[in-house]
């Protein structure tokens, strides 16, 4: 085998190997009873771009930086032009998620949502 053609099978395979590792993604539903909603779910995707997570809900879609990730867990947080911080939890093993929304101006009031997750591969 020639170098060229040992270069674009490596090439190829490179490509192949990154584009498995950017498709995981995590289909969570999240429930609204607890920010007094009635019995409404909402439908979150946190989706790896790279070396963030692009979350898309109701609301929009925005761009979670990763805090912390191991075998079992993934912190992701956003934070804004203000001092408020919104963290979101996934639980790999147990497929989880927790979603708190935390205000520096009023620090004992915090959003939190719980609810499932699919992973998606």
């Amino acid at each position: 085998m020639n170098k060229e053609l040992k270069n674009i099978i490596l090439f190829l395979f490179l490509i192949l190997v990154s584009l498995n590792s950017f498709s995981e993604e995590y289909v969570c539903s999240l429930d609204l009873s607890q920010i007094g909603r009635g019995d409404e779910m909402e439908i979150k995707t946190y989706e790896r771009i790279g070396s963030v997570f692009k979350k898309t809900s109701e609301s929009g879609v925005y761009i979670l930086e990763i805090t912390k990730e191991t075998e079992e867990f993934i912190i992701l947080n956003q934070t804004y032009n203000y001092p408020d911080i919104y963290i979101t939890f996934i639980s790999k093993k147990n497929k989880n998620t927790v979603e708190d929304y935390i205000i520096f101006e009023d620090p004992e009031k915090v959003t939190r949502l719980t609810g499932k997750c699919l992973i998606k591969n």
